[in-house]
């Protein structure tokens, strides 16, 4: 499969499993992303590219729900995506262009920075499990409640949370 074809279908996997979440919103308050287990994940592979210039659409926000947050789409939008970094974090280039795409079908998007600021490092003083041990996706987790509550109190009445590899074990948020 050609890269193009892999760039431009994510969005929409992604897109059909968070619009498939809200819609079952009513019978299942619960949705559940499982990241990968075990000692290796193969999100650590491939680190994106912080240096690349993006194309943002979106912008920043210092104080979304007591977290600094990359928003984009419209926010007019009574449907939300909360969309959980992987171990990285939130200002990966790759991720906030996936957030506009997603945006783009109408929804309002927030990028919260549950890492806050403290993304991994490979060049980092620290093992990738160290790091684990102080970056809880439990605890992003709950964070991301009162984020949600911060949306619903400006008009937002459906929100789905997504995630990839740590931001995916974030997925299991119970409102």
């Amino acid at each position: 499969m050609a890269a193009a074809t892999v760039r431009s279908t994510l969005p929409r996997c992604l897109l059909l499993l968070l619009s498939t979440a809200l819609a079952s919103a009513a019978t299942a308050p619960r949705l559940v992303l499982l990241a990968p287990s075990g000692s290796h994940t193969p999100c650590l592979d491939n680190p994106p590219d912080l240096t690349a210039a993006a194309d943002e659409a979106g912008e920043l926000v210092r104080d979304l729900g007591s977290l600094p947050a990359y928003v984009t789409g419209s926010r007019s939008s009574t449907r939300a995506i909360v969309l959980a970094s992987d171990y990285f974090g939130f200002q990966a280039p790759k991720l906030r262009k996936i957030a506009d795409q997603v945006a783009d079908d109408g929804y309002l998007v927030v990028v919260p920075d549950l890492l806050h600021g403290d993304p991994f490092r490979d060049e980092a003083n620290i093992s990738f499990q160290d790091w684990l041990k102080t970056h809880s996706p439990v605890e992003a987790a709950e964070k991301t409640k009162v984020l949600i509550a911060a949306l619903k109190k400006q008009g937002v009445s459906e929100v789905g949370v997504g995630g990839y590899c740590w931001g995916g074990s974030c997925g299991a948020i119970k409102v």
